[in-house]
C-alpha cells in the first residue's frame, strides 16, 4: 500500500501549490504575498523534470515489488510441486526396500536352516546377515528422507513449528 501512496505523493508534487496567508499589512506586504504566491505557483513548472523522474522512480519501484512478489509465489509453488513429486518417489523406493528386507530376511532364514543341517558354511550365513542389515539400513535411510521431505513440504506450504 505504501508503494501506491509514494507514487500518488510524487504525482501530487508535480501540481502547482498555492499558499495564502492572512496578514494585517499594507500594500508592501500585499505585494510580497503576490510575489510569494507567484513563486509557489511556478515552482513545480521549473522542477517538473525532477518531479517526473521521481514519479518514474516510484513507479519502477512498485513494478519491482510486484515482480519480486510474483517470483516468490512461483518459487513457493515450485517447492510444493517438487516436494509432492519427491514424496511419491520416496514412497515407491520405501515399498521396494520393504520387499528387499522381507526377501533377504527369508533368505537368511533358509541359509540358517541349511547351516543347521550342514549344507552351507558359516560364511554364507554371515553374508546373508550382512545383506539383511544393509537392506534394513537402506530402508531406514529412505524413511528418514521421507520424513525430512515432509518437513520441507510442511514449511513450503507455509507451516511452522511454533505453538
Amino acid at each position: 500500500m505504501s508503494w501506491f501512496l509514494s507514487i500518488q505523493t510524487a504525482e501530487a508534487a508535480r501540481l502547482p501549490a498555492i499558499s495564502l496567508t492572512a496578514g494585517a499589512g499594507m500594500s508592501s506586504s500585499e505585494l510580497a504575498n503576490v510575489i510569494a504566491l507567484g513563486a509557489n505557483f511556478m515552482a513545480p513548472i521549473f522542477t517538473g523534470g525532477a518531479l517526473e523522474a521521481q514519479v518514474d522512480i516510484n513507479s519502477a519501484e512498485f513494478q519491482e515489488a510486484i515482480a519480486n512478489y510474483g517470483l516468490a509465489a512461483l518459487r513457493a509453488f515450485s517447492e510444493v510441486e517438487q516436494g509432492l513429486a519427491n514424496d511419491t518417489l520416496l514412497r515407491e523406493r520405501e515399498a521396494y526396500l520393504r520387499e528387499v528386507v522381507a526377501e533377504s530376511s527369508e533368505a537368511l532364514r533358509v541359509a540358517t536352516a541349511q547351516f543347521d543341517v550342514g549344507r552351507v558354511d558359516l560364511l554364507s550365513v554371515l553374508q546373508q546377515q550382512g545383506q539383511v542389515i544393509s537392506a534394513k539400513v537402506g530402508l531406514l535411510n529412505i524413511r528418514d528422507q521421507r520424513l525430512q521431505q515432509r518437513v520441507d513440504l510442511h514449511l513450503a506450504l507455509g507451516g511452522s513449528f511454533e505453538e
